[in-house]
């Protein structure tokens, strides 16, 4: 039951992203950071190593789902917006897990695979 209940609410961030990138395409909603702030801020920093780690607090969880969510917002520097939408989105469903329980982290830590995204997405 859980997991329909998992699947049913990634389907509906899914949707909600899907929209948000439409309605960016028609000249709706500016993302609030770029994608390199957002890597600086969550990667660089180390603050998604302490959510992986289950030593940061809920306003630290909070702050990397708020990163991974303006992160997808952006466009990406290359590849499809699809892809883009797929893996940011698993971004913040990861994020939002731990968000709720601090040592949910298994669905972030496959979401942060690097080499994922950037060998997609990342120009040279």
């Amino acid at each position: 039951m859980l997991r329909l209940f998992s699947v049913l609410a990634a389907a509906v961030v899914i949707a909600g992203l899907w929209s948000a990138a439409t309605a960016e395409e028609e000249g709706g909603k500016k993302a609030k950071k770029t994608i390199k702030e957002v890597m600086k801020d969550a990667h660089k920093s180390g603050l998604h190593k302490k959510v992986l780690s289950e030593k940061a607090s809920k306003k630290e969880r909070e702050e990397l789902l708020e990163l991974y969510i303006a992160m997808s917002d952006n466009s990406p520097p290359k590849g499809d917006q699809k892809s883009w939408k797929i893996l940011t989105s698993r971004l913040i469903i990861g994020a939002d897990d731990a968000v709720n329980d601090p040592s949910d982290v298994k669905e972030l830590k496959k979401a942060t695979n690097c080499g994922n995204c950037h060998k997609k997405h990342k120009k040279s």
